[in-house]
């Protein structure tokens, strides 16, 4: 598969899982004590229960707070969006993305 197939796949799985996106403005400070229970409870403050529910975050740039928080829950996965993987689109029932990588990845798949 070329990177024009490659792209335009993963344009289209992320298009089609429109519906089940949720858009923040950002994550830095929401997890101040790098806890897993702190990630859930904000997770749950946006509507998405990351424990039954499979999830993708999706974050503007490297957070090593995130990913501490996030590497404990097994139904959450947290990829960057310049690292985003059409196989993680497409398993996730709900996907959490930060309003930069949004714009990138708007800009990027356009």
């Amino acid at each position: 598969m070329n990177k024009k197939e490659r792209r335009l796949a993963l344009a289209t799985a992320f298009q089609s899982a429109a519906a089940d996106i949720t858009v923040v403005d950002s994550l830095e400070g929401k997890i101040p004590d790098k806890k897993t229970k702190s990630l859930v409870n904000a997770c749950k403050a946006m509507g998405v229960d990351v424990n039954t529910t499979p999830t993708l975050l999706v974050t503007a740039s490297a957070n090593k707070d995130i990913f501490i928080s996030a590497r404990n829950v097994p139904r959450l996965q947290v990829n960057q969006a310049d690292h985003l993987q059409m196989y993680d689109v497409l398993r996730a029932d709900k996907i959490i993305v930060e309003q930069g990588a949004l714009d990138y990845i708007n800009s990027y798949y356009q």
